[in-house]
């Protein structure tokens, strides 16, 4: 029960309890328990088990290093005295691995932020030049103006009478709009080339690499 649940501290106390330490159904449940607990990714719990429960501490030690728990696998292993030949092959092969992981995603998130600003200056002087066109289009309007004054007024009181046979009408509809400007909302920093947003999807999407390259510095910063 208590395996099923996760509760990996109560199912050691409650095997300890239920079987002779050199029991082989003990050991392997042990061995069984550690093993889930590396694939969920909980390295720290189950060099625990390795170490405390099974006294295995050259196999606690490497699941430390596997997990990156360099601080935790340095004091085992000093603690323990285990070979100096163990903290070569395991911990530093290990390290420089982790450090050449992280510098290639780090060059491959910078690479990609670079690509971002890039594709960012190419929209925004296309903008640039699409306001001086539309400027240099619409310079002398005088026409223009006084036909959209005339038209503003006989769409003011066709809008009145549209509007007073429609209230009810208006009110039904408000819901439904209201569920699909949420999810315009939701789409809107989804980013795809050529969308009407895609400036503000670059922007958005450069934060969440800067935010992910930070991670990147705060793992290596294990790392020295």
């Amino acid at each position: 029960m208590y395996v099923q649940s996760g509760n990996w501290n109560q199912a050691c106390v409650c095997a300890r309890e239920a079987y002779s330490t050199d029991d082989d159904s003990y050991q392997q449940l042990l061995r069984s328990l550690k093993q889930n607990l590396v694939m969920n990714g909980n390295h720290n719990a189950a060099a625990y088990i390795a170490n405390i429960y099974l006294n295995n501490h050259e196999e606690a030690f490497i699941i430390l290093v596997k997990g990156h728990h360099w601080y935790e696998a340095i004091r085992l292993h000093h603690f323990h005295r285990l070979n100096d030949c163990l903290l070569q092959k395991e911990f530093i092969d290990e390290m420089i691995d982790s450090y050449d992981h992280l510098i290639d995603n780090l060059n491959n998130k910078i690479q990609i932020i670079n690509d971002y600003l890039l594709r960012l200056k190419e929209l925004r002087e296309n903008k640039i030049n699409l306001d001086q066109f539309s400027n240099e289009k619409f310079s002398g309007q005088d026409d223009i103006d006084t036909y959209s004054d005339t038209s503003s007024i006989c769409d003011t009181s066709s809008l009145q009478s549209y509007n007073t046979g429609n209230t009810n009408q208006t009110l039904k509809t408000n819901a439904s709009h209201s569920r699909k400007i949420k999810r315009m909302e939701q789409k809107k920093y989804l980013l795809k080339k050529g969308s009407t947003n895609e400036d503000l999807q670059i922007i958005y999407a450069i934060k969440e690499l800067i935010m992910q390259s930070s991670q990147i510095f705060q793992e290596a910063n294990g790392l020295i």
